[in-house]
Order: structure tokens, then C-alpha cells, then sequence
């Protein structure tokens, strides 16, 4: 093949990027290996398609910011920084400070020949001792012991600050056999605690019910009476319709990420996702894309979010999403950007305005998304289209309606007596019919895998 020059280089890197869009493109037919690449008649091709432009300049007289300018090891290392989780990096300097604050207690109480070195200085044989010795004995600050899921957040952040600190010694790593005693205490220590009851209850946000919502409408905290209400409608909406998170999402938000279009007599929004806990869109994300969401807003009316999302953009403008809402009758923004805190609490101060009891806070939001949608017998893969989840982690976000126990109480208590069978039949025959509807096919057995256990449903009619 001869030797590409400089405009040859930027033809054929639009026509590769131009190829990579090709909506048919599928990785089977892709094979890798020794192969002839003929460019002539790649660009012919491509020219009768009309997909590239193919014009002829010198590269040495046309301007020169094809490159960045040059970076030092200060600016790839502020990069590396910058795209860290704001959350991760708390997680780990909360952990190493537990670590610290215990060996500085330890060594307190302890000989000169039993002090105990700091994390950087441990060699693997040190580590692995230490390590379950933190494990058992570190509390929270009251003196309690920590739930087994936090104790091992707390080595999870450990390693990581070993990591950053470009010490291999993955002492999380089950084949690495030098840690071997440390994981079977960390494992001992969680299984004792779960014993004692703690950590075993998980204090999760509650979602806001259809009546609770209706509520919130009725009362004024949602809708476009005030500034106020008109803010706490779109945050709390572009948690329950697009499944954004409690609040890091929600900061970096701006008002071009939506899109308002009519479509004869539909009325649609669609948001354009950028980068979020569930795509960083790093190297192991680069087969997947930012989440697009097109919410059908239904029938015109009162509280059609079409008009609700239009109002608020067309008063807030261009840029960031959330603006500082203004006291008083109508609707008026200032230009400053609402505050971290007080974004923060948005759907806390909202339920509790309306005298809601429970534990809401902005993650209410999302459950509500996730929620909604499995009591209304929604597709588990549509659901995690709207939540942005790959995995079955959206199953922890769902909530059961009462109706939806009480069914599954009817169908395991026992066969009642007398009068009251027939009462009991009824019972759950009206608690069932709230029960999303499995579609079952008359000419096969269905059935459902559960751990250990397989559970088949068999139709009435062919038994």
C-alpha cells in the first residue's frame, strides 16, 4: 500500500467516520486480519453515495488547530481528576479517614514494636493482617459498628486510594490468593453482623403515588401558579419521565437537552442524556450511547407537561436548567443558578409542604418512575429505558402497590371453610385483577425461573 499523505489522511477519516454511521453496520461482518485496501476505489464509492466531501487543500497553508496544544503531566492528571465522580472521591477520602483515625487510635494504645504503619508503607504479608484487624474492630464515631455493606464501602475505598496511588496490592481480588485471610474475615465479619440484625433493614426513598401526585397538584406545589411550583414540577418530572437521579443529574442539566415538537394533533418532549452514573462514556462504555427518551405527553389539558416544559424554558432561556425561582405572584426567574443545597431538597421540601409522611427526598423521583411503570405491568426492559439501567439493579427501585400484596397474601393463606370460601374467592379475585396480565400460551407450560425454585403456571383450561 503506499504511503497516505496529509489530505488523503483527512479524507479517510471522514469516510471512516462517515461508514462507522452506516445504520447497517454490524459487527459479525466485520472480520479482522491480512487484507487489500484499495483507497481509490473506496473514495468512488463513497462519492456516489454522497456521504463525504472530498476537496483538495494543502495542509500547510490552511489554519493550524487540527491538534490540541501541548499538555504537561499537571493538565492529564487534572483531566483524570476532573472526570472522577464527585461521589467516588468522597467515598475514598471517607474511607482512608476511618482507616486513619482507627490506626492513629491503635497506635496510642499500643508499644513502640506494635505501631502500625501507614497504608502506602504496608507490604502484602502487613496489609493482609491489618486489614482484618480494621475490619473487626472500626465503629462509626458513636461507637456503633458499621452495616456490612458500609464496611465493605470502606475497603472498597481503601483499594481504590492504593490504586490512585499506583500500588498494586488488590486485596478485593478473590484470585489473588496473598489477601486470602483478609477477604474470609471481611466475609466472617459481615455474615456475624448480619446475624445481629444489623444492616439487614435497607432505609429506601418512598416513591409518590397517583394520589399523593394528585395531591401535590390540587395543593399547588405542582403546576404553574407560582415560580415555586412551577420549578418543583419539572424537577420532580424529569425524575418520574426520563428517570434522572437525586441530584447529580439534575446539576448539570441545560434547557437545550430538550427537545418540544408537535406532531399533527401529539404533543411530544424528548430528552437528550448526556453522561450519568450509568454512562460515563469512557473506554468500557464505548459501544453504548447516552440515554434518548421521547415522552408522548398525552391528550391536551390542564396539566399537560408539554405546555408546563415550554412555559419554564421559554422563562428561563438557554444554559443551565434550574434557575433561582422569585417570590411573588407570576412566574419570574432570576439569572442565578439555584443553589446545591437548596436543589437538593426540592422533592423533600414539596412532600412535606403537603404534609406527606415518610422518607422522600429526590430519589422519590426516580422510584416513582420505576414504580409507576411496574404496577401498571410494563415490560422490565421498557422500564429500564426510561430508568437507564443495564442491569437488574432496576428491580431494587420498583415498589409493590398494597393491592398487589394483598393478592399475593390471598394466594398463599389456607383454603378457608364454609361461607367464607366464597368471600375469600372474591377477595382475590379483585385483588388479582390489579395484578399486571401474564400473557400465557394455551399450547405450552410457562414458566418462571426464581432461585432455586421453579414455579409453572398452568391455565385453567388445559390443565
Amino acid at each position: 500500500m503506499d504511503v497516505l499523505g496529509d489530505s488523503d489522511d483527512l479524507i479517510l477519516s471522514q469516510a471512516l467516520e462517515s461508514f462507522e454511521n452506516f445504520d447497517e453496520l454490524d459487527e459479525k461482518d466485520v472480520e479482522f486480519g491480512n487484507f487489500t485496501f484499495d483507497v481509490d476505489e473506496f473514495l468512488k464509492e463513497l462519492e456516489k453515495q454522497d456521504n463525504i466531501k472530498t476537496e483538495q487543500y494543502d495542509v500547510r497553508t490552511d489554519p493550524p488547530e487540527r491538534f490540541g496544544k501541548p499538555v504537561n503531566s499537571t493538565e492529564i492528571k487534572e483531566l483524570h481528576k476532573s472526570q472522577e465522580s464527585t461521589n467516588t472521591r468522597r467515598n475514598t477520602s471517607w474511607g482512608v479517614k476511618v482507616f486513619d483515625d482507627w490506626r492513629k487510635s491503635r497506635n496510642a494504645n499500643s508499644g513502640l514494636e506494635m505501631q502500625l504503619p501507614d497504608l502506602l508503607s504496608c507490604s502484602s504479608q502487613d496489609l493482609d493482617h491489618i486489614l482484618s484487624c480494621f475490619v473487626i474492630e472500626c465503629r462509626r464515631a458513636d461507637g456503633s459498628p458499621y452495616p456490612p455493606k458500609t464496611l465493605y464501602q470502606l475497603c472498597a475505598a481503601i483499594s481504590r486510594f492504593m490504586r490512585d496511588n499506583e500500588i498494586d496490592l488488590n486485596f478485593l481480588d478473590g484470585k489473588d490468593m496473598r489477601f486470602r485471610n483478609f477477604r474470609k474475615t471481611l466475609d466472617a465479619r459481615m455474615k456475624q453482623l448480619a446475624t445481629e440484625g444489623i444492616g439487614v433493614t435497607i432505609r429506601q426513598a418512598d416513591p409518590i403515588s397517583p394520589e399523593m401526585e394528585n395531591a401535590l397538584w390540587e395543593g399547588g406545589h405542582l403546576g404553574m401558579k407560582t415560580s415555586v411550583a412551577l420549578t418543583n414540577t419539572i424537577f420532580f418530572y424529569n425524575c418520574k419521565l426520563f428517570g434522572l437521579r437525586g441530584l447529580d443529574e439534575h446539576r448539570s442539566l441545560v434547557t437545550e437537552q430538550f427537545k418540544l415538537d408537535k406532531i399533527s394533533d401529539k404533543m411530544f418532549i424528548t430528552f437528550y442524556g448526556r453522561t450519568s452514573k450509568n454512562f460515563a462514556g469512557g473506554l468500557n462504555q464505548r459501544n453504548l450511547t447516552a440515554k434518548e427518551v421521547k415522552h408522548d405527553c398525552g391528550p391536551d389539558g390542564p396539566r399537560n407537561l408539554f405546555h408546563v416544559y415550554q412555559t419554564y424554558i421559554d422563562m428561563v432561556g438557554p444554559g443551565s436548567m434550574y434557575r433561582r425561582p422569585l417570590a411573588g405572584e407570576g412566574l419570574k426567574y432570576s439569572k442565578q443558578v439555584m443553589g446545591v443545597n437548596k436543589l437538593g431538597k426540592i422533592i423533600k421540601d414539596m412532600c412535606s409542604g403537603a404534609g406527606f409522611h415518610g422518607n422522600f427526598s429526590n430519589h422519590s423521583g426516580k422510584r416513582t418512575c420505576a414504580t409507576n411503570l411496574f404496577q401498571s405491568g410494563i415490560e422490565e426492559q421498557l422500564v429500564m429505558s426510561r430508568t437507564g439501567h443495564r442491569s437488574t439493579a432496576v428491580r431494587n427501585y420498583k415498589r409493590p402497590s398494597q393491592e398487589q400484596l394483598s393478592a399475593v397474601s390471598m394466594a398463599l393463606n389456607p383454603p378457608k371453610l364454609g361461607s367464607e370460601e366464597n368471600e375469600c374467592a372474591a377477595e382475590f379475585e379483585a385483588n388479582n385483577s390489579k395484578l399486571p396480565k401474564l400473557m400465557v400460551d394455551p399450547m405450552r407450560t410457562p414458566m418462571i425461573n426464581i432461585t432455586n425454585c421453579n414455579v409453572h403456571i398452568f391455565d385453567a383450561g388445559n390443565k
